[in-house]
């Protein structure tokens, strides 16, 4: 009695292992977009905290409770200080695993939500005083350093990109009038000038750079998923191999919507980077 084995054609190994290269492929590309994704939600982070340091009381003294303005202001440099770590931790679970934990998702979000409500108990101190353009700068780096968090843990999401380049340009915006009534109005000292100098201009241009380094890896990335995406005969003939829904090419096309929308993310640091620099020449002027 002889035994038939029956012999795979070909043409049907090679769309296998066709199917397994694009499915690395799409894994690598997926850990490359979340990546990105923290790296654009730390430049956000750097740019809440550059932000902050620029606001400085105006020399005419309002009526601030300032023990609590120095109070407040340590509490949010150490909570800074401390989410750095988990952003840290973040990236390294992305290079490992291609995603964020759990775990430290949680603890970015909680310790985000901590600073947001930090920065509003900041707000208040400031709009008690009557410094509107300060108390509204504060809410509105607090609201930020939340969409950032989401971001960094959520990975690659075009709604998530999107809701950031939203609250950054809101807070682009609040520093921005901040800066031009304190200049207008001559109401920085010549000591806290400096301060900004010291401090924020490096931070700026270290964003400056930072942000548009992003920028071409994220136009990088989305070159490789086109690349990836137009040999349209191959993928094809791995495509039609896979017997019940969803090719694994689908796994590269679906995150074009996203890196894309984090490519416009990354444009918009770099730009509200360079209002940062641009405020700070402001203020010190």
């Amino acid at each position: 009695m002889f035994i038939f084995k029956r012999v795979r054609p070909l043409w049907v190994i090679l769309a296998l292992l066709l199917l397994a290269a694009i499915a690395i492929a799409a894994s690598e590309l997926s850990g490359q977009a979340n990546k990105s994704a923290a790296d654009a939600g730390a430049s956000s982070a750097d740019m809440e905290m550059a932000s902050l340091e620029t606001i400085k009381p105006p020399k005419q003294g309002p009526p601030v409770d300032w023990a609590a303005e120095r109070r407040i202001r340590k509490q949010l440099e150490s909570q800074d200080k401390a989410y750095v770590p988990l952003v840290d931790k973040a990236k390294r679970e992305i290079d490992a695993s291609g995603a964020v934990s759990g775990g430290t998702g949680k603890q970015i979000l909680t310790a985000a939500g901590q600073y947001r409500d930090t920065c509003n108990t900041y707000a208040d101190v400031w709009a008690k005083g009557n410094c509107v353009t300060r108390a509204n700068l504060a809410r509105e780096a607090g609201a930020t350093r939340v969409a950032s968090a989401e971001l960094i843990v959520a990975g690659a999401d075009s709604g998530k990109a999107d809701a950031l380049a939203e609250q950054q340009a809101k807070m682009n915006e609040a520093r921005n009038t901040y800066a031009k009534e304190a200049q207008a109005n001559d109401e920085l000292s010549d000591k806290d000038k400096a301060a900004i100098k010291s401090s924020v201009v490096p931070r700026a241009e270290k964003l400056l750079a930072d942000t548009g380094d992003l920028v071409t890896r994220i136009a990088s990335l989305v070159n490789q998923i086109q690349s990836q995406m137009s040999p349209a005969g191959l993928a094809g003939c791995a495509s039609s191999t896979v017997a019940s829904g969803g090719s694994v090419e689908d796994g590269v096309s679906s995150l074009l919507g996203p890196v894309t929308s984090l490519l416009s993310l990354a444009k918009n640091l770099a730009s509200n980077a360079q209002s940062l620099l641009d405020d700070t020449s402001t203020l010190t002027q």
